[in-house]
């Protein structure tokens, strides 16, 4: 009898802190729809999406274009505004030309130092 009643202590001790987890999810949307935040947390404070297009495999300073290896071929149009990043985070803008080459792409650089070795990205959302 004493072990029925130690395992019944036992099972409330563990549903109280679900509760109050479910508690917190419930308050939050509560106070979104007052108002007290803008929207919900997680889709409000989200930075733009960027799908990877490949990476710089050379960089002319002089004639101011870069050469991308892309995974699969890229059906990008040229004029597309893309951007690369190297691992500090440095970025640099890029606008994508007409030449390709199998797995190859160009672009022009318009702003920025692109480096090899950076990645290159294509923003679908801007943020």
């Amino acid at each position: 009898m004493r072990i029925n009643e130690r395992m019944f202590h036992l099972r409330i001790l563990c549903l109280l802190p679900l509760l109050g987890l479910s508690s917190c999810t419930y308050l939050l949307g509560k106070a979104t729809r007052m108002g007290m935040f803008d929207k919900a947390l997680g889709k409000n404070n989200r930075p733009g999406e960027a799908k990877l297009i490949g990476v710089i495999e050379l960089v002319n300073p002089e004639q101011n274009y870069v050469l991308i290896n892309c995974e699969q071929r890229q059906n990008l149009p040229a004029g597309t505004e893309i951007i690369s990043q190297n691992a500090d985070g440095t970025k640099a803008k890029l606008k994508v030309t007409p030449e390709r080459k199998g797995n190859y792409i160009t672009a022009d650089i318009k702003e920025g130092l692109p480096q090899v070795r950076d990645l290159v990205l294509y923003q679908t959302k801007p943020g």
